[in-house]
């Protein structure tokens, strides 16, 4: 008995579902990668069927055993041709990889009379590849989590000051801020209004309180990440798309704790992260605060909280600077070459985040506030609905800041 299938003359309609402004767009290709995946599947298998078995003296035969059976699923799916969206997911991935190793990057002394000192990239740990290279947006946000738990457990077992002084929680390491590391989206500019669009240190810090600690993203940052994730809208990518904003900076050790949680979360991916300049600057200013005149600098003025605002911006700024390298086409082209980026490309950064640790040192030496005791634009951001803002005539003096409406009380 035959089959009647119909013949369609008109293909535009269809057509037009391959479109990615179609509303049924991410649907039809859904299905032709569910379909793809299915036919490079039963290849793997019947490259396994067809394979040499040892036990039955080389005959080709069906291997049940899990190893085997993976093996040959992952031969299967290896083999598929890889699609130009492939290519590029590739050629970002790797590209992205090499601005993180610019960002972490270290110098290496050499020793012997007349030699310079060399610059040495930041090294990609194989998870950080992983959580790189991997596909899909939402594997990668647990991946980056799992990640953050394993250096954790680390830092639990130390005896080292600073890493008993992580204070992060691995929920923190969501969808968006996974997407913003996979993206290099982090915010380059000292503008605090971007803090709910892009990454900062902001995201790594000490919880207000937990169960209000995330807040969603503005209507343009939920935006944003549906377009890096190349998905339409929907109410679990709107879910999913918050960040960390609920960020205690109250104090000294609250400052000294959001640096180590920094260097925590980045020691996952960054195999020498030590041995990077930004980590060493931000670390020293830790320290510094951490000395016993430190303590007693901060204890001082614990009712001063721009101070702590301030010191914020400071190390902000530090971790802005090593980024902007990262962001340079020079230093990327340099990288993707082969060569060796010069020191002399990292001396302004170098100079800056000195400068900010010699007038932390200053300050806490003199036992005053000096440039501390301005209120600062991003002071509005950790405290919204603070009277204190700067050019306010209305406002209190910059003594007193209006301290009721801090973020760590808002729902």
């Amino acid at each position: 008995m035959g089959i009647n299938i119909p013949t369609v003359h008109d293909l535009s309609v269809p057509l037009q579902m391959l479109m990615t402004g179609h509303v049924n767009y991410s649907k039809v290709t859904a299905r032709f990668n569910r379909l793809s995946e299915d036919i490079w599947f039963s290849k793997g298998m019947e490259m396994m069927d067809n394979s040499p078995d040892p036990s039955t003296g080389g005959a080709a035969g069906h291997h049940d055993d899990a190893a085997s059976i993976a093996n040959a699923i992952e031969k299967g799916l290896s083999s598929r041709p890889m699609s130009q969206k492939d290519k590029e997911l590739d050629r970002i991935s790797s590209e992205n990889q090499a601005r993180l190793r610019i960002v972490f990057a270290g110098i290496a002394e050499t020793h012997g009379p007349g030699s310079p000192s060399k610059t040495v990239l930041g090294k990609i740990t194989s998870r950080g590849k992983e959580f790189y290279d991997c596909r899909l947006e939402t594997a990668a946000a647990c991946m980056f989590s799992e990640i953050i738990q394993g250096e954790c457990r680390k830092s639990e077992t130390s005896s080292n000051y600073f890493d008993r002084s992580v204070s992060i929680d691995p929920a923190q390491a969501n969808l968006a801020l996974s997407t913003a590391y996979r993206s290099m989206n982090f915010a380059v500019k000292e503008d605090h209004a971007l803090y709910k669009m892009q990454a900062s240190l902001v995201n790594f810090a000490t919880p207000c309180r937990t169960s209000y600690a995330f807040t969603s993203l503005t209507q343009e940052g939920v935006g944003l990440v549906q377009k890096i994730l190349c998905e339409a809208a929907s109410k679990d990518i709107i879910h999913a798309s918050k960040l960390f904003l609920s960020a205690d900076i109250s104090s000294g050790p609250r400052i000294i704790e959001l640096i180590c949680n920094f260097r925590c979360a980045n020691a996952g991916l960054i195999q020498n992260i030590s041995d990077a300049m930004v980590i060493k600057y931000l670390m020293e200013y830790a320290q510094s605060l951490a000395s016993p005149n430190g303590r007693d600098y901060c204890r001082k003025f614990k009712t001063r909280p721009q101070l702590f605002v301030n010191m914020f911006n400071d190390i902000q700024t530090i971790w802005r600077v090593f980024l902007e390298l990262g962001m340079q086409v020079d230093c990327l082209q340099l990288v993707r070459n082969g060569q060796s980026l010069p020191v002399k490309l990292f001396e302004p950064a170098i100079t800056t985040a000195r400068m900010i640790l010699n007038g932390l040192i200053t300050t806490i030496n003199r036992g005053e506030m000096l440039e501390y005791k301005h209120i600062p634009a991003a002071f509005v951001f950790f405290y919204p609905n603070s009277r204190s803002e700067p050019g306010d005539p209305a406002s209190p003096p910059a003594s007193t800041p209006d301290m009721s409406g801090s973020r760590c009380d808002l729902p």
